[in-house]
C-alpha cells in the first residue's frame, strides 16, 4: 500500500514538473550517449596505436635516378651491391627486428591503391619517380632509432631516413585530446543530470495540500521557518 502511495506522489509530481521531466531525461540520454562515445573513442585510440606500433618504425628510402638530394647526385642510384650491403648491416643489429626491401614496382602499386580515387595525380607519377626502400621494424622505436639511423645516414645509396614513429605521435596526440574533450564533456554532463534529478525528485515529492493548508518543505535546502520555494503559507 505504501508503495502505491509513493510510487502515485512519484507520478502526480513527475506530471506537474513535465518540462524538468523532459529535461531530465534528455540530459541523462545525452549524458550516457557522450560517454560511451568517449570509451569508444579510448578503445579505438589503443587498438590505433598498438596496430601502427606493430608495423613499420624507421623508413630508408633510396636513391633513384630521380632523386634531387645532393647524396644521390654526387653517388647516383643505389646500386645492387649498396643494398645488399645495407640490408645485411640492418640485420645484423640487435635494436632491429624485421627488415623488409619493397621494390619500386611495389612502391608504386601501393602509390596507386593509396590515391585510387585521384586518378588525375597518380598519371602524373611514373614509376621511376616512387623510390625504394628498406622498411625496418624495431625493438624500441624510441630508443633504437638513432643508433640504427646512424648506421645508414651519409651512406651511397641513401637518399633520407624517416621516423615513422614521429609522424605517428602527432596524430596519436590529436586523437588523444579529441578522446579527453569528449571524455571532460560527457562527466560534466553527468554532474548536470545528477543536479537535475535531484531537483527533480524534490520537485515530485511536494504534496499539493496538508490537514494545515500548508505544502511541505521539498528541500533539504529549504528553511524551516520560513516561506521555501515549494512551501505556500495559508493566511490564519
Amino acid at each position: 500500500m505504501r508503495a502505491q502511495f509513493v510510487l502515485q506522489e512519484v507520478w502526480t509530481g513527475l506530471r506537474r514538473n513535465l518540462t524538468m521531466t523532459i529535461a531530465l531525461i534528455v540530459v541523462v540520454a545525452i549524458s550516457l550517449s557522450l560517454l560511451g562515445t568517449g570509451l569508444l573513442f579510448v578503445k579505438q585510440v589503443n587498438n590505433t596505436r598498438t596496430y601502427w606500433q606493430g608495423k613499420v618504425q624507421l623508413s630508408i628510402y633510396l636513391c633513384t635516378t630521380t632523386s634531387v638530394s645532393p647524396p644521390c647526385q654526387d653517388n647516383g642510384p643505389a646500386t645492387a651491391a649498396e643494398k645488399t650491403q645495407i640490408a645485411s648491416d640492418l640485420r645484423a643489429l640487435p635494436q632491429v627486428e624485421r627488415v623488409f626491401y619493397e621494390s619500386q614496382a611495389q612502391a608504386y602499386q601501393h602509390f596507386k591503391q593509396d590515391f585510387a580515387r585521384e586518378p588525375s595525380f597518380t598519371n602524373l607519377v611514373t614509376k621511376s619517380e616512387i623510390p625504394d626502400s628498406f622498411q625496418v621494424k624495431l625493438h624500441n622505436a624510441q630508443t633504437d632509432f638513432n643508433i640504427v639511423a646512424g648506421t645508414v645516414q651519409g651512406r651511397p645509396g641513401v637518399d633520407q631516413i624517416v621516423n615513422d614513429s614521429s609522424l605517428l605521435a602527432k596524430f596519436y596526440k590529436l586523437l588523444d585530446g579529441a578522446r579527453n574533450g569528449v571524455v571532460i564533456i560527457a562527466i560534466v554532463l553527468i554532474i548536470a543530470a545528477i543536479l537535475l534529478v535531484a531537483n527533480t525528485i524534490t520537485q515530485s515529492c511536494c504534496r499539493p495540500s496538508t490537514a494545515a493548508g500548508r505544502r511541505p518543505s521539498c528541500g533539504w535546502w529549504a528553511p524551516r521557518t520560513s516561506t521555501s520555494s515549494c512551501r505556500s503559507s495559508s493566511r490564519e
